[in-house]
């Protein structure tokens, strides 16, 4: 089920599937136009056993933009908001990907009772961020979001790969093209970039949530700017912080939601099942 919600005046768009006494809230990583259809393979098989909530934040999605600051005080606020919106009790599970789990750790760390566990979907720990150009990346995005015909080039190839990858039908894929055309290096892409490292120093100064249950689904680092040793230490170092840390290594690249939702799914699913059993 798809629904719209006004969070600050603003349309905030949500993919809500399944039933059941978890609530798994998904977040997408960072630079992702359509967060929806990108991780549906995910959704649909998380929703087997779990009740889902896909947020597509501002700037992402079938929501609206927003000139609000990009900071994660900002972000997180939007999100909760959100849920309050569309009902869903509390406390969730926060499932993210990538830069999304920066989000999730905030999240966990200024509203423990929210949240129940931590998943990482080959998560970008702060600490990844070390080995990172951050300076660099910023000035692709807003370089790119300068030059419209540059966009549009990219926003075409990445809908042509994605419509073919899950087989959009042809009726569909005009209306996802246009909403990945106005998101792709949009200005909410350029301004989250552009706060990165003010985020990062804003986890920093939090504590830990470490006694909060956490599993980690490690990609073997292929797309993103690392080594598979170093973006997998990146995450184990996080996880030797944790009281309760797990983690499952994949031999796969990092966008681990599409290449192996149904296995993430299943293992997630009876990560938590026994928690759940003892409450």
């Amino acid at each position: 089920m798809n629904r719209d919600v006004t969070v600050r005046g603003r349309r905030m768009h949500a993919c809500l599937l399944g039933s059941g006494d978890i609530t798994i809230v998904l977040l997408s990583g960072s630079c992702v136009p359509l967060p929806q259809l990108e991780y549906r393979p995910l959704i649909k098989a998380l929703a087997k056993d779990q009740f889902v909530v896909l947020l597509e934040k501002f700037g992402y999605g079938g929501s609206d933009s927003t000139p609000q600051p990009r900071d994660l005080q900002h972000v997180v606020a939007e999100y909760r908001e959100a849920l309050a919106a569309l009902d869903v009790p509390l406390p969730v599970v926060l499932a993210a990907h990538s830069m999304g789990f920066l989000e999730a750790l905030y999240w966990t760390q200024h509203y423990p009772g929210e949240v129940s566990a931590l998943v990482g979907i080959d998560p970008a720990t702060p600490d990844s961020y070390r080995d990172f150009d951050m300076e660099k990346a910023a000035k692709q995005i807003t370089n790119l979001s300068q030059k419209p015909l540059l966009r549009k080039i990219a926003a075409d190839r990445y809908c042509r790969q994605l419509f073919r990858q899950l087989e959009i039908p042809p009726e569909r894929r005009s209306d996802l093209h246009a909403k990945a055309l106005r998101n792709f290096a949009g200005p909410v892409w350029a301004a989250e970039s552009e706060a990165l490292a003010d985020n990062l120093a804003a986890i920093a100064a939090a504590p830990l949530p470490r006694s909060i249950p956490t599993l980690f689904f490690l990609s073997n680092g292929k797309g993103t700017s690392m080594s598979s040793a170093l973006w997998r230490q990146h995450g184990l170092d996080f996880l030797g912080n944790m009281v309760y840390g797990e983690y499952i290594l994949l031999d796969l690249p990092h966008n681990l939601h599409q290449a192996a939702p149904d296995l993430i799914a299943k293992k997630i699913a009876a990560w938590l099942r026994p928690a759940a059993e003892q409450e």
